[in-house]
C-alpha cells in the first residue's frame, strides 16, 4: 500500500481512516526522517480512535511515551529515537496493555528487531513541501 498526501490535513485524514479499521493489539512502527509526518499521522490516528482532546496529541520525544485514553481504543504513542538499546522500549510499561489498544512507535526502525508481534511498518517520505508518501513495508510478523 502506498498513499500520497498533499497536506498535513490529508495525512491526518488518512490516519483517521486507517485507525477505524485497526484491531486492538496492532503495533505501528513509523519510519521516516524528522519532519516526514509521523507525529501528524499519530494525531490522525487519535482522531480516528475518537480521543476526546486532540490538542494533547504531540511528539513524545522527551517523555518517551504518551498514552491517550477515552477513545474507541487506548493509543500508546512512543518515540524510540533516544533508545541506546532497542529493548528499552519494553521498560516503558506499555506491553501489558497493548493488546487492548493501538501502539504507534516513531523511529520504529530502532525497535523493529525486538517488537515482533502484530506489527505493521509504515514508511514516511517527504516528496514535496507539504507532500508525503506513506507506504506499508511489512505486516503481521511474529
Amino acid at each position: 500500500m502506498k498513499r500520497v498526501t498533499k497536506s498535513a490535513d490529508e495525512t491526518r485524514a488518512f490516519a483517521a481512516e486507517l485507525a477505524r479499521t485497526l484491531e486492538p493489539g496492532t503495533i505501528l512502527l513509523l519510519v521516516g526522517d524528522f519532519g516526514s509526518g509521523k507525529t501528524t499521522f499519530v494525531q490522525g490516528l487519535a482522531a480516528g480512535l475518537e480521543v476526546p482532546d486532540l490538542r494533547v496529541v504531540c511528539s513524545p520525544t522527551f517523555v518517551m511515551m504518551n498514552v491517550y485514553k477515552g477513545g474507541r481504543l487506548p493509543l500508546y504513542h512512543m518515540d524510540a529515537t533516544r533508545f541506546a538499546d532497542p529493548r528499552e522500549v519494553f521498560e516503558l510499561g506499555w506491553e501489558a496493555e497493548a493488546e487492548r489498544g493501538l501502539t504507534a512507535i516513531e523511529w520504529g526502525e530502532k525497535v523493529s528487531t525486538v517488537v515482533r508481534k502484530h506489527v505493521r511498518i509504515l514508511t514516511f517520505e517527504v516528496t514535496g513541501e507539504t507532500m508525503r508518501e506513506i507506504g506499508t513495508v511489512e505486516e503481521g510478523r511474529g
